[in-house]
Order: C-alpha cells, then sequence, then structure tokens
C-alpha cells in the first residue's frame, strides 16, 4: 500500500526496517538447512499459511489452490492461524491432506515443524493484515518461501523469496519496490470462487427505481479525498443518479452516517441521492445488497479486489482508474488487472476526466446494464478470473518453475 504523501520507496523502506526488526527478532530461530531431496521430478509438499482459509475474503480466492491442485503432483498442508474453525475452514479443509492449527505455536517451533514435514514450498497468504504469521517465515520455514493474495505490498522479511503477481497488476518495468522476486502468472495473479451463498442475480435496479445507482462497498479508508472528489463528479454529470455505499460497522453509527451525508452536501449533492448501508447479515445479505447497484465504482489509489470480484458476480460492472506511469503501484492497479482479464477494458481510465466520462456514458446506455446483469457473472466464471482448473494449472507450472531452480543450485532467485 501506498497512501498519503508517501512515496513508493518510502513506504518500501518502512517495510524493510520491519523486516530487520524481526530478522533479528528470530535469528537464533532460523533453520540454516533443509533436507528436502532435490529432485525435478517428484511429488511436491506445498504448504499455505494463513488464519483466513475460513469465512473470510481471502478464502475466496484461496479455495481454487486447494480444489483443483494435481493431487498426484502435490501434497497440500494447511497451516491454519486462527484460534478457532468455522464452518467455511471444515469445509475446505476436506480438499487438502493435512492441516495443522499453529495459532498458539511459537514462531520457531512452527518453522520446525514445517521443517519437519519437509514442507518444499511454503506460501503465505496473509502478508502485514490480521493474524499474519511472518515470524514463521522469518525462520525460514521451507526452502521456498512465498506470499500472495492476502496483501498488496511487499512484506520487507529476506527470506520469503517471491511475490505472486501478473503483468497486467505489476507491469515488468514497474519501478514499485519489493523485497521478494515478482514472479508473474500468465493472466490474472486471483481467481475467485464464489461462495455457496452467493444470491442469484436480479434485474438492475435503475429499471424500477427509474435512475442509475453509481456503488462501492470499498473500505472507507480507501475513499480518501481525491476519489471522493472523483465521485462525485460522476453525480453532477449525471443528475438523476444516486451513490450507495456499504460499510459494515460505519454506516450502522448514525452519527457516522450524517458525517458522510454533510460530506456530500458539500458538493452540491443532497442526502436523497445517497444511500448508507451499514451491516448485513450473512453472504447473501451482504452480496444482495449489489441489486440496489447499477454500476460500481473503484477507488483509488488503494483500489478494490474482492469488491470488483463480488461486483462482476452479481452482475455489476465496475469502472476502474489505471495508475499514472509514473506512480505503477499494485493496490492501484489491481482493478486494471481484473477488467483486463475480463474483457472489459474499455472500463478501464487513464485519467479522472476519462473516469468520469466512461461512467457517464455507461449509465446512458441501459442495453449495455442489463446485458451486464444477464450475463456478467457467467461472463466472469468463464474468464480466467473465475476458472479454476486453468488458474491452477498456471499455478502448477509456476511452482515447478520454483522448484527446478532451487534443484539447480541457482538460489536465492534474483530479486531484480
Amino acid at each position: 500500500m501506498c497512501g498519503g504523501d508517501l512515496t513508493a520507496e518510502q513506504v518500501f523502506a518502512e517495510h524493510r526496517r520491519w523486516g530487520e526488526v524481526v530478522k533479528k527478532e528470530y535469528a537464533d530461530h532460523v533453520i540454516m538447512e533443509h533436507a528436502n531431496t532435490k529432485d525435478p521430478e517428484r511429488r511436491l509438499k506445498i504448504g499455505y499459511l494463513s488464519p483466513d482459509l475460513c469465512t473470510h475474503t481471502v478464502a475466496l480466492y484461496s479455495e481454487v489452490l486447494l480444489k483443483y491442485r494435481n493431487k498426484d503432483k502435490y501434497h497440500i498442508t494447511v497451516y491454519f492461524c486462527r484460534e478457532y474453525e468455522d464452518a467455511d475452514a471444515g469445509r475446505l479443509g476436506e480438499y487438502v491432506d493435512k492441516l495443522v492449527n499453529v495459532f498458539k505455536v511459537g514462531g520457531g517451533q512452527a518453522a520446525k515443524m514445517i521443517r519437519d514435514d519437509e514442507i518444499d514450498i511454503l506460501v503465505e497468504l496473509t502478508g502485514h493484515t490480521a493474524n499474519n504469521r511472518l515470524d514463521i517465515l522469518a525462520c525460514r520455514a521451507a526452502p521456498i518461501q512465498v506470499t500472495w493474495i492476502g496483501y498488496p505490498n511487499t512484506t520487507g522479511l529476506d527470506f520469503i523469496h517471491y511475490r505472486v503477481t501478473d503483468p497486467i497488476t505489476d507491469p515488468v518495468d514497474t519501478s514499485q519496490p519489493f523485497s521478494e522476486k515478482l514472479i508473474r502468472l500468465p493472466d490474472n495473479f486471483l481467481c475467485f470462487i464464489p461462495h455457496p451463498a452467493t444470491p442469484a442475480v436480479r434485474p438492475p435496479p435503475f429499471e424500477s427505481n427509474g435512475w442509475v445507482t453509481f456503488g462501492s462497498f470499498n473500505s472507507l479508508a480507501k475513499v480518501q479525498q481525491e476519489c471522493f472528489d472523483l465521485w462525485t463528479r460522476v453525480l453532477q454529470n449525471v443528475p438523476e443518479s444516486r451513490i450507495c455505499l456499504k460499510s459494515n460497522v460505519a454506516f450502522s453509527m448514525p452519527h457516522i452516517c450524517n458525517l458522510w451525508y454533510e460530506k456530500f452536501e458539500s458538493k452540491g449533492i443532497p442526502r436523497e441521492r445517497v444511500l448508507l448501508i451499514g451491516f448485513m447479515d450473512g453472504q447473501d445479505g451482504h452480496l444482495g445488497a449489489y441489486h440496489k447497484v447499477d454500476i460500481a465504482l473503484d477507488a483509488f489509489p488503494y483500489g478494490g479486489t474482492t469488491t470488483i470480484s463480488e461486483s462482476m458476480i452479481m452482475g455489476v460492472p465496475v469502472v476502474t482508474l489505471a495508475a499514472p506511469k509514473d506512480k505503477p503501484l499494485h493496490a492501484w492497479n489491481v482493478g486494471k488487472g481484473m477488467n483486463t482479464v475480463a474483457g472489459l477494458a474499455d472500463l478501464i481510465a487513464h485519467s479522472e476526466d476519462e473516469y468520469v466520462q466512461i461512467a457517464t456514458k455507461l449509465a446512458a446506455d441501459k442495453e449495455r446494464l442489463r446485458g451486464f446483469r444477464a450475463n456478467l457473472r457467467q461472463d466472469f466464471l468463464k474468464s480466467p478470473l473465475g476458472d479454476g482448473p486453468r488458474y491452477q494449472r498456471n499455478v502448477e507450472a509456476m511452482y515447478q518453475t520454483m522448484w527446478a531452480q532451487y534443484c539447480s543450485g541457482d538460489w536465492p532467485p534474483n530479486q531484480s
């Protein structure tokens, strides 16, 4: 992530400082050698380390890694980092060969457990988010260590060798610094499996409302002033339109809602054009809120990920703003990557003016909005964003590339 007045280099320096602190703290626990047999042809042992393989957005992208893996070539162990398993954790656990709960296990001890399990490639799915166990990777638990999915920036740890991405979200000439080597999947770094409780798509709300409703269910922390100002420009350019925002906690509190009504009123948008939604129980409740939205507006400079996937699954197209060439930030470019792979490149803006133009044009194209409602879910699931078997083939080819380099002795990988 990179926000406020900090440059990408300053944010990277903070991650590296953190990495140095953790490196020193766990220096006595670092595993210096691994006994894994360097045979490029043998069955590999993959470990996934995460607290979020449960009812959590990360699981919507991680399930594919468990569900579609080649069982003849890959043994899978999940190292679960949450005290209690829920129903989704139990369901996901049925896909794997072994599940170990390391919530109460110290970093050094957990690293030895993973070493003794002879894990060849350890993939952490959390990064610097809640309940992460980067301490385990700081102990060099496996010969190949990877970060992926859960966090849109570097870990700052020396012993994490790869960060998984794609050539659109992180172009090969990116200037954003990472402590890991970037390894790019050919389509997109994500593949989304809808939750089993996902509701059916309904007709676009403009048909019953008589107006188009824009929306965003992104975290309010992503809606900084520049982003808010751009959204209000869209509303001003489409005079009869409304906007729907959702925040489980904030918009469940009336005084916070009033603050946001006042923010919109200061831009000439009366509160009757603003719909604020708080907590809605369950996946069917949460995703059902998309029944109120015709067009989703992506945030910037930290864009959506799950909000984009969920929007498309619910038949709602997403207008996104690509990162400028001098700021090719991963967190900003996720929407660009997803819309490109979904075949919706015309919904990617390259300037704020173009963002307004695209949103305005789409709001006027009622037939296209009806088409999205009828077809976008299936189009998404047929695209690389939803094609689990295709994605997993690419993932396993990536694992073979990593393993072949390790076996060759050309290790660790060059970070350039």
